[in-house]
């Protein structure tokens, strides 16, 4: 198994819903609010995401001075903006993405990550 095959498993571009909060001060101060008492939001996909490289640099797995955390970001940024796209056009119930398309965004990084 290569070092990143499944990494974008469960990461569900087609799932990512428009939320009327962020357009509204007040629901959006609760919505930090709330998410911070669990220690959540959505910086943590990215923090995960570095969290995991980070583990598979240290296990020899990623070159030692790539930067995991802007891999994650642009990673995680994609898949964001990928979900708003799909929604857009094809609504909740279109079709599931192709998985070929989660790779396609991967493979422009890998230079930047494998030894």
């Amino acid at each position: 198994m290569a070092p990143l095959d499944g990494l974008l498993d469960g990461v569900g571009v087609h799932d990512v819903r428009l939320d009327s909060a962020a357009a509204q001060p007040r629901l959006m101060r609760a919505a930090r609010d709330s998410l911070r008492k669990y220690g959540a939001g959505p910086h943590e996909p990215v923090a995960a995401l570095t969290r995991y490289l980070d583990a598979e640099r240290d296990l020899g797995r990623i070159l030692a001075d790539a930067d995991t955390a802007a891999v994650a970001a642009l990673l995680m940024g994609t898949c964001f903006q990928q979900g708003f796209l799909r929604y857009f056009s094809v609504g909740s119930d279109g079709p599931a993405p192709e998985e070929s398309a989660a790779r396609e965004f991967v493979r422009p990084v890998l230079a930047e990550l494998l030894p």
